[in-house]
């Protein structure tokens, strides 16, 4: 929450250090997460598989974002609120990788 507050100062230098700060955990998160996703796919679905899924989330999660921070912000008139909304949908992917099972060393299905 910390960057979208940074953000909501007005001031572009803070908005810069913000994006960095933003940026870091994607990354760190990303490095792992491209395997992953191909790794729990089959190897006959998997370019599908990942494709679908990945463009989808992007769609529903990307086009629905600013939207929901933006009404948070007017329902409650708190300019970090967008920040306990990302923090929920971290929740939840959080949740949802805890049903990921290990597959090093295991043969990838076919």
């Amino acid at each position: 929450m910390s960057a979208v507050y940074l953000v909501g100062q007005g001031n572009f230098g803070l908005a810069i250090i913000a994006v960095v700060i933003s940026i870091l955990p994607f990354v760190m998160m990303q490095s792992v997460g491209y395997p992953l996703y191909a790794e729990i796919m089959p190897s006959r679905v998997r370019y599908s598989g990942v494709a679908l899924g990945f463009n989808l989330a992007a769609i529903l999660g990307g086009a629905t974002g600013p939207y929901i921070a933006t009404w948070l912000v007017q329902q409650t008139g708190n300019p970090i609120a967008p920040g306990f909304y990302i923090t929920l949908v971290a929740a939840i992917g959080l949740a949802t990788l805890a049903t990921v099972s290990e597959t090093a060393g295991k043969p990838l299905a076919t």
